[in-house]
C-alpha cells in the first residue's frame, strides 16, 4: 500500500475518533451486538433449540446460523438444510427483515461448514426486537422443517 493511503486512512480515522456521534453510533452498534448475541444465546428460546450461531468474534455484528445436527427429518442432508434456511430466508423478506441464506465461494476456508443464514445488529437497531426477530426465524424455521417432514413423507 502505499504511504499516502496509510496516510489518508489515519487523518480519516482520527476525524471519526473525534466526532461525538460517531462514537455514539458505535457504541449503541457494540451494545446491540453483544444483546443479539446474547438473545441467539438464550437457551430456553425456539431460536436456540434450532440454531447454533457462529461469528467471527463477540464483537463482530456479523452472525450465522446454522441449523443444529439432529433438528431436521431423516439424512439431514445439505439439501435439506438449504431448503429450510431459503424457507426462513423468503419468509423473513416478506417480513421485512434483512436475513439471508449465506453464500460463500467453496475455495473459502473461513466459511461456516454447513449451510447458514447470514444476519447481523445494527447501530439503528431496537435491540428490544431482537427477542421477537429470533422468534420470528424460529417460527419460520419450524413451518419449513414441517413441510419438509410432509413431502418426505408423501414420497414414502
Amino acid at each position: 500500500t502505499p504511504p499516502y493511503l496509510c496516510e489518508a486512512a489515519c487523518v480519516a480515522i482520527n476525524v471519526l475518533e473525534n466526532d461525538a456521534e460517531v462514537r455514539r453510533r458505535v457504541a449503541a452498534l457494540r451494545t446491540n451486538t453483544h444483546r443479539l448475541r446474547e438473545c441467539c444465546r438464550d437457551a430456553a428460546t425456539p431460536f436456540y433449540r434450532l440454531f447454533d450461531v457462529s461469528g467471527n468474534n463477540a464483537d463482530s455484528p456479523l452472525m450465522f446460523a446454522s441449523l443444529r445436527p439432529g433438528v431436521l427429518p431423516g439424512a439431514d442432508s445439505v439439501e435439506d438444510q438449504l431448503r429450510v434456511l431459503e424457507a426462513v430466508e423468503d419468509g423473513c423478506f416478506r417480513n421485512d427483515m434483512g436475513v439471508c441464506v449465506a453464500r460463500f465461494a467453496e475455495a473459502d476456508d473461513s466459511a461456516p461448514k454447513r449451510p447458514s443464514l447470514r444476519f447481523a445488529a445494527s447501530a439503528a437497531h431496537n435491540p428490544e426486537s431482537y427477542p421477537l426477530i429470533l422468534a420470528t426465524i424460529a417460527r419460520l424455521a419450524e413451518e419449513a422443517i414441517q413441510q419438509l417432514q410432509s413431502k418426505q413423507q408423501q414420497q414414502q
